[in-house]
């Protein structure tokens, strides 16, 4: 009986799928998101938004308050590393412009956590779009904050030290 079914029961070639068509599909969809991603770093580092004067004064300023000295390198803005620095009607720029200040600093890990923590919540008070996406950023924050990746872009905890 078994036997009369297996031979009627309809393969998923016959349908149009196959286990190779499946897997091809999801290397697509996944090299799409891939390249999206990517494409989306490439503007993000392209369109870098510029440091002005204002700004490097501010984080001295910052500085000298916190720990009394400055860091050896200068103080550079480069908006909301590997994330947008605005989503429709929430801008979360300055957001990202305090939160640059204290990882130029640098400091303890404690201190990190206590940045990264701030930076979650000014993105929250920013709007419907801010709350959304304020514990995406602190996760986003606190794996890629001092990795291998921003310290190739020059952006991981404690950027201002040689």
């Amino acid at each position: 009986m078994s036997d009369i079914i297996q031979k009627y029961q309809p393969k998923a070639s016959y349908l149009g799928y196959t286990d190779t068509m499946k897997a091809s599909r999801n290397a697509v969809i996944i090299l799409f998101f891939l390249m999206f991603i990517l494409i989306g770093f490439i503007i993000e580092r392209l369109t870098l938004p510029e440091t002005t004067e204002s700004m490097l004064i501010e984080a001295e300023l910052a500085a000298n308050e916190q720990i009394n000295l400055v860091p050896d390198l200068p103080f550079v803005y480069d908006g909301c590393t590997l994330f947008v620095d605005s989503i429709l009607w929430s801008d979360f720029s300055h957001a990202c412009y305090v939160h640059d200040i204290a990882y130029w600093i640098g400091g303890t890990s404690e201190e990190r956590k206590a940045a990264d923590q701030s930076l979650a919540k000014a993105v929250a008070k920013t709007g419907l779009i801010g709350k959304l996406v304020e514990y995406p950023v602190y996760i986003g924050v606190r794996i890629f904050g001092n990795s291998p990746l921003t310290k190739a872009l020059n952006a991981n905890w404690g950027f201002g030290w040689e």
